[in-house]
Order: structure tokens, then C-alpha cells, then sequence
């Protein structure tokens, strides 16, 4: 039988929350429970735990049952979570095996001012096609004025829809007014990602990655289908992470 270390460690590698393993830590030590119980024994308001048990169910690891006009979860069967921790163990393992042989595919190019931060949404106007998407994961400042390195064939695509993004941002990027008028998917990272000493993007389309360092205005763009395809993995599996905006 899986140890209560064990289905800790195992979640928080699956990226769950401390407030999911405590309503899953709950449910390994009764047949089921409600969404009331499990808040009062894991010591969690009701609205967390409904947030966190829709996320186990997600992944398998809790089922729901009816018991009379009352709604019950309970624990799946812990293959479900080995199986889990099996298949991103395996996925890693594959992904950090083909990195070494990737340096010997690698293009890379890095431009100072702002002319290296406009020569990333350049490359990305010229990399993908019509209708493209590009991820990116930004932390930054509300009050951040980009404009000084816009390009203006960028900022033309995404404003008719020509140029898709899905975001990542810290929460302070809540207001910006592009969120509003363009066609953004994005989700938020904790509030303390607010306070990081540090501005900058990752940017992840096609074949090539790229890095913005807003304060110190560098852009570094690397080609390299391995990398890229990397990192666009862990990058959807902290989308799916993240909580829906």
C-alpha cells in the first residue's frame, strides 16, 4: 500500500496543491465524505475544497457517489495515482534524455536595446504562419510601457486576430488592456510572483524559444525543434495547472 509520504510527494510532482492533497490525504482515511466533512477535517473552506476536488476528479484520483439526496467523494483505487506519477516520470526522463543531443541542432541569436526585445515579435511574425500561436509566460509590471519595442506588423497581427497567444502571467498583468481587447487565453501564477526582482518573457513557437529581459532590453532567440518541443510541454502542463481566470 502506498505510505501517506509517499501520496505527498506523489501529488505535489504532479503539481496538485497543498489544499488537493489535504482533501485527498482526508479521503485516504474513510470510505467517502462530503464537500462539508472534507473542508471540516482538512480545515478548508468549502469553496477550496470544491475547486480542488474538481481538479483530482480531472486527473482520476476521486470519484463521486450518491448517498441519499447527498453528495459523496471518495478515493479511487492508488494505481490511479501510481499510474500517474509512472507516466510523468516517464515523460521527463524522455525529454531530459534528448536534450543533450539537442546542442548540436541549436541556432541562437542575441540582439541588446530594444531592438533585440522587437526582434523577438519579429521572428515570431516571420516563424508562423497566419492564424498562428505562440506561448509565452510573462512577469512584469502593470505599468510597463512596451510600445518603445513594439513592431508594428506584430502589434497589426494580433490586433486582427491574425496572431494568437496563450498566456501565463503574473497577476499584476490582470489589468492590462490586452487582456480586454485582443483574444487572449491565459491563466494566472500566485500573487507572489508579483514581487520577483525580475521582468522578462519566455516565448516558445514553432521551432525556436525565446527570452525577453525587459529590464536590461535583451533578446536571446534560440532555434531548436527539441528545446522548443520541451518546453512546450511543461509549459501546457502548468496551463492545466494554473487555475482558469
Amino acid at each position: 500500500m502506498i505510505s501517506l509520504t509517499s501520496v505527498r510527494e506523489s501529488l505535489s510532482f504532479l503539481g496538485l496543491t497543498p489544499q488537493a492533497t489535504a482533501c485527498y490525504e482526508v479521503l485516504t482515511r474513510i470510505p467517502s465524505d462530503t464537500v462539508a466533512g472534507i473542508a471540516k477535517r482538512a480545515g478548508l473552506h468549502r469553496p477550496t475544497v470544491y475547486r480542488e476536488l474538481s481538479r483530482l476528479q480531472e486527473r482520476g484520483l476521486v470519484d463521486v457517489v450518491s448517498q441519499g439526496k447527498r453528495t459523496h467523494y471518495k478515493v479511487t483505487s492508488t494505481k490511479q495515482l501510481e499510474t500517474l506519477v509512472q507516466d510523468r516520470t516517464a515523460f521527463l526522463t524522455e525529454a531530459f534524455q534528448a536534450l543533450p543531443a539537442a546542442n548540436s541542432e541549436m541556432g541562437r541569436s542575441a540582439v541588446s536595446g530594444p531592438e533585440g526585445l522587437r526582434s523577438i515579435q519579429t521572428d515570431i511574425v516571420r516563424a508562423l504562419p497566419r492564424g498562428g500561436t505562440f506561448l509565452r509566460i510573462s512577469m512584469r509590471k502593470a505599468g510597463l510601457d512596451a510600445s518603445a519595442w513594439t513592431d508594428p506588423e506584430y502589434a497589426r497581427m494580433r490586433g486582427n486576430g491574425r496572431l494568437q497567444v496563450i498566456d501565463i502571467v503574473n497577476p499584476a498583468q490582470r489589468e492590462n488592456p490586452c487582456k480586454a481587447q485582443l483574444e487572449c487565453v491565459f491563466r494566472l501564477l500566485p500573487r507572489e510572483c508579483d514581487h520577483v526582482p525580475f521582468q522578462g518573457a519566455l516565448f516558445v513557437y514553432g521551432e525556436r524559444i525565446a527570452f525577453a529581459d525587459y529590464e536590461g532590453q535583451n533578446g536571446v532567440i534560440i532555434e531548436n525543434p527539441v528545446f522548443a518541443a520541451f518546453l512546450e510541454k511543461l509549459f501546457r502542463v502548468l496551463f492545466n495547472i494554473l487555475p482558469a481566470t
